[in-house]
């Protein structure tokens, strides 16, 4: 699950202490993003194996869907994908959208520009420093994707023993806890919201 410079380099947004923060642009690296995710999820045996080796679902494929990936000396480390949910993408559904629409009506309305972050996944073998660092690198690149999009509310589904910790560093707030029971085995998460910036500094 190597990457060569060239190949980071055609989605690369920017470098921190040799991390890189990627957009996934073309299909080696949207095949890569997909195979950690994999390889992640099924280490934490939230998915089934399969042939393929790549988890996917039909918003990958989504024109309002961007992929990130951070990678370090050629290895990916980390990613999740952000949905947007606005006029230009001609109010296309996200995967929230569909799961909340009846729960959230106000946050699908016309008016609303949404940005859902979704699919995190980190590499099985990755030491507990960096793993803190390539969340903050990825929550880093999500705030310009926020900005780049013009959106005005981020929701992410989590953990619910995670939570604390997207309030306290990330400055989310709950919506609503509840089962989800979309994977192997039943986890018990928290919808979470918070304002974007319009800048980043």
């Amino acid at each position: 699950m190597r990457l060569s410079k060239d190949e980071i380099r055609k989605g690369l947004v920017f470098e921190y202490k040799g991390f890189q923060a990627v957009i996934c642009c073309s299909d080696q690296l949207i095949n890569l993003a997909l195979r950690l995710r994999y390889k992640s999820y099924l280490a934490s045996q939230m998915i089934e194996e399969n042939r393929k080796k790549v988890f996917i679902d039909e918003y990958d494929a989504q024109s309002n869907s961007h992929l990130l990936l951070i990678c370090k000396d050629g290895e990916c480390l980390g990613t999740m994908r952000n949905t947007i949910y606005n006029s230009y993408y001609n109010w296309n559904d996200t995967p929230l959208k569909v799961q909340f629409r009846k729960v959230l009506p106000t946050y699908y309305e016309h008016d609303t520009s949404l940005l859902e972050s979704s699919r995190f996944a980190l590499s099985p073998h990755i030491n507990s420093r960096d793993s803190r660092i390539v969340m903050g690198l990825l929550f880093r690149l999500q705030q310009l994707v926020q900005v780049a999009e013009n959106v005005s509310k981020c929701l992410i589904v989590v953990r619910a023993k995670h939570a604390d910790f997207y309030i306290r560093y990330f400055g989310f707030k709950t919506i609503i806890q509840y089962n989800d029971y979309g994977f192997k085995i039943p986890l018990d998460v928290v919808l979470l919201q918070a304002d974007c910036p319009t800048t980043c500094t």
